[in-house]
């Protein structure tokens, strides 16, 4: 009688468990994000303080990124640390206040070499081909990496400037980026924060797997 009794305590115990422990995973689910491929991705980005949704429960997979947003999520993505601490945004852009959130990711970037224009708008939107520029810019800084350059045929490359198809190929051969239908990238298109975030988990992945740092620097 017994055994049963404590066997029926902890059947119901586990039962609790179980509730508490999948409420506990749904109240950090962004609801628009259900049966989206990216959503394991972007789940593990947020848990880690690196993406945040718009709201408390929606991430907007396709909005459009901004530059503020996008040097954002590489900094802290990739885990770039500043040179120095006592430089200011305005030191470096025209557009970016010292006193935004943004700030410190602008100066971050800027230090690690990634290609930012001194009249950066941090409120423009942010293309594919810029993102993924700036994104290998940044892998780069992280250390020596080994890429074997097959190169890729993407067919609408020619709306890409010679460096932007140089970190392309890198990207591609490194699995970080995967060509759409027929070999197209659209380059122009401006990159969403599904797209975004996807290609900030594999790249941070990557640097976690791969890269050697590089301690010169």
């Amino acid at each position: 009688l017994s055994f049963q009794t404590n066997a029926k305590k902890l059947t119901i115990a586990c039962g609790i468990l179980a509730a508490s422990v999948s409420l506990g995973t749904s109240a950090f689910a962004f609801s628009d994000m259900k049966g989206n491929a990216a959503e394991a991705k972007i789940n593990a980005l947020h848990s880690e303080g690196i993406v945040n949704g718009v709201t408390s429960d929606m991430f907007a997979p396709k909005a459009k990124v901004t530059f503020a947003q996008g040097i954002q999520f590489i900094v802290s993505g990739l885990k770039l640390t500043p040179t120095s601490g006592s430089a200011k945004a305005s030191d470096y852009f025209d557009k970016v206040k010292d006193k935004s959130w943004y700030a410190a990711a602008f100066i971050t970037a800027k230090q690690n070499g990634l290609s930012l224009d001194r009249t950066v708008d941090p409120n423009s939107t942010i293309t594919r081909a810029q993102f993924a520029h700036l994104l290998t810019q940044a892998l780069q800084s992280k250390g020596n990496f080994p890429v074997t350059m097959m190169y890729a045929n993407i067919s609408d490359g020619d709306k890409l400037t010679t460096e932007q198809m140089s970190s392309l190929q890198i990207l591609v051969n490194t699995h970080i980026v995967t060509l759409g239908k027929d070999n197209t990238f659209r380059p122009t298109d401006p990159v969403t924060r599904s797209e975004a975030a996807v290609w900030i988990y594999d790249a941070a992945k990557f640097v976690k797997e791969v890269i050697t740092p590089d301690d010169s620097t």
